[in-house]
Formats: structure tokens, C-alpha cells, sequence
């Protein structure tokens, strides 16, 4: 049984040591995994420092963004996680989005200042974006790089792939990235060698984690969406691919996750969802999953926090093939979050996410 291509890319880009090829059918064979204590259901937002005194938490536009025409990059935060940052920055007519995207995510480039707090490139400092052409009908993103691409920390290696992979895939019409350097494909990574002998896609995750005792060649990979807090104090965003045990109901298992709450222990990342929620139902037609989830402290009176709704539309239309997502608690469809929308009719993933204005 060959290696299941996120697997594969782990494998080569030296996080596991394995073969290539595994003789047998047992990869995705299941055994029990070990349960994580989740943090306490009270954590708030506000409490991110305790050191520092308590001050109101500003949300992003990310349901109904009010950034139009941004761009969408993917920046390094300060806990060192990759984060999905839309910002107010035109493109003009001659200009090409893409490496404009890439260009904004050079560390200390030219458009440092248009950052917000907190937040970095990835891409090594003087890297020059000398293009990124289309294949329209492979999806296809091919971008050329020139030599100061190659100057980084080998720790840094696998956040400029995802760095570079996420940004350009956010384009719905992008499926897959290819990278050269110079006039030259790259096969695979200059410093650690991460593979890259084929195109690049989401497969490859995102701020990667796995749990004890769930194994590289026993698990599979969900994407799921937790909060963090900018320095200053604006929440956002931040998507964790997390390793779990196989299972055929992708919405049912990362919604499991998502309940459960972040792995890090620092605070660096803040759960969304009281742990004591439930998943009574999920039904996915056509393109919308309708989730109907059991919490004993829901009032329809009362608005509904919008982190937490919009984590859970973000979760669910990453790991499936739907596009919108209605949200039900207790059976009941009025479901209205504190941004004044209705999550309780279909959503869709919005366009912009985290769109922090500076």
C-alpha cells in the first residue's frame, strides 16, 4: 500500500522516519487513542496575559468582511503559528494578486508596514517573487522564486511550503503549487529537503499536531479553526491540522476536535466551544452540512458568540466538500450570533477571513 500523500510529504520533509512504500494494508487500521484533557470550558479571551490588565477583545470582520478586494496571505504570528490575515491592500490593474501575496509575505519586505501587529512574512528576507503563472486546467499555480528563497532555518522549512501552498490555494480556482527557484523546478526543499516532486496542495496541513499515542502511520489529518488574540487585542483565526484517529465521517471527527479544544497548554490558542457541547446530528446535502448541536447553557433570546459560529463554518467547509453551513442548537434554527447574522440559515465560508484593519 503506497503512503498516503500527506503522509508521504511528513515522511520525506523528515517529521517521521519510514519507507516510502509499506507492504501490507494496516496503515489506517484503527487503535485506541489516547484522550487529552481539554482546558477549563471558562477560559476567556481576555485572560490571553495574565500579566496584563483585562481590556475588551475586538473581532475581526471575518463572517461579513468589510475588507472588499483584499488580499488574503498567510502570516507567522507571534506564538509562531501560521494564521490567514485578509488585508485592506489594493491590487491594480497591472498588477498580479498572486505575487503581490507572495511579495507581502517576504520578512522585512516592502510592505512590512502594511502588517498588522504581531504578525510576520515567512518567506526569507530579499526573496523576490519573479512570477507566478496558471495552468487553468490542471489549477495549477506555478511560482518562481529567486535565489534568497533559499536562505532560512532549517525550522523554518515546512512554514514557508504551507505558507506558500495555503496563500495561493485560497484562490478557489488554485488547487495545487508548484515552486522553481531560478529557472529551476524544485524537487524538493533547499535546506531539509521536504519534498515536493509533486504539486503542493491543502493535503500537507497546516500548523501540524498530533495528539499521544496516535501514531504517523495510524491517523489522519483534520483542519480545525481556534482563536487567538493580536497584542492589540483583536481575536483572529488560526487554522490546526491536527493528527487523529482514522474515521470515515470527516464533519463528525472534526467537530470532535474542535469541541476538544486546543492541544498547546500556553494559551497561545483559545478553544471556541464550551466542552461540554454536543454533536446530535450532522446531514450534508448537495453543498450545505446542517449540524445540530446540544448546549444546555443556549438561550434563543440571547446572541450567540460569533467565534465560536463562524469557527465551526470554517471547520466544517475545510474538511468537507460543502460550501455553506447551517447551524441549529437544541433543535431550534434561531441561531443569532452576536455579529447579528443568522447562522441558523445556510452560511457560506466567506471570502475574507481574519480581515484585521490597521
Amino acid at each position: 500500500m503506497l503512503i498516503h500523500k500527506w503522509l508521504r510529504n511528513l515522511a520525506l520533509g523528515g517529521l517521521i522516519a519510514i519507507p516510502l512504500t509499506l507492504s501490507g494494508c494496516g496503515l489506517f487500521s484503527k487503535e485506541a487513542s489516547t484522550q487529552i484533557d481539554p482546558p477549563p470550558s471558562d477560559v476567556e479571551l481576555s485572560m490571553m496575559n495574565d500579566s496584563q490588565p483585562v481590556q475588551a477583545v475586538k473581532t475581526p470582520q471575518t463572517a461579513k468582511a468589510k475588507i472588499e478586494n483584499g488580499l488574503t496571505v498567510f502570516l507567522k504570528d507571534g506564538n509562531g503559528f501560521l494564521a490567514p490575515i485578509t488585508l485592506d491592500v489594493k491590487t491594480k490593474k497591472d498588477e498580479n494578486a498572486a505575487v503581490k501575496s507572495l511579495e507581502m509575505m517576504v520578512e522585512d519586505g516592502k510592505y512590512k508596514a502594511d502588517l498588522p501587529t504581531g504578525f510576520q512574512g515567512v518567506l526569507p528576507k530579499g526573496t523576490q517573487v519573479k512570477s507566478v503563472t496558471r495552468d487553468d486546467k490542471q489549477k495549477l499555480a506555478i511560482v518562481e522564486f529567486s535565489h534568497q528563497f533559499s536562505d532560512y532555518n532549517v525550522q523554518d522549512e515546512r512554514k514557508i511550503v504551507e505558507a506558500v501552498t495555503w496563500t495561493l490555494t485560497n484562490d478557489p480556482t488554485i488547487d495545487k503549487v508548484q515552486i522553481w527557484l531560478d529557472g529551476q523546478q524544485l524537487n524538493e526543499m533547499p535546506v531539509d529537503g521536504l519534498p515536493m516532486d509533486e504539486p503542493l496542495t491543502r493535503e500537507m496541513g497546516i500548523n501540524l499536531e498530533k495528539s499521544d499515542n496516535v501514531t504517523y502511520l495510524n491517523s489522519m489529518p483534520v483542519t480545525v479553526y481556534f482563536s487567538a488574540v493580536t497584542p492589540d487585542n483583536v481575536q483572529y483565526y488560526v487554522p490546526v491540522t491536527r493528527l487523529i484517529e482514522p474515521s470515515s465521517d470527516l464533519a463528525q471527527a472534526s467537530l470532535k476536535q474542535l469541541i476538544q479544544g486546543p492541544l498547546t497548554t500556553d494559551k497561545s490558542l483559545v478553544p471556541v466551544i464550551d466542552t461540554e457541547t454536543q454533536v446530535k446530528q450532522i446531514q450534508q446535502t448537495k453543498d450545505t452540512i446542517t449540524v445540530d448541536l446540544t448546549d444546555s447553557i443556549f438561550d434563543e433570546k440571547d446572541k450567540t458568540p460569533s467565534e465560536m459560529l463562524q469557527a465551526l463554518v470554517l471547520t466544517l467547509t475545510e474538511n468537507t466538500s460543502a460550501q455553506k453551513v447551517q447551524i441549529k442548537i437544541n433543535g431550534t434554527e434561531n441561531v443569532i450570533g452576536d455579529d447579528d447574522q443568522n447562522y441558523g440559515k445556510p452560511v457560506s465560508r466567506p471570502n475574507s477571513i481574519n480581515a484585521i484593519k490597521l
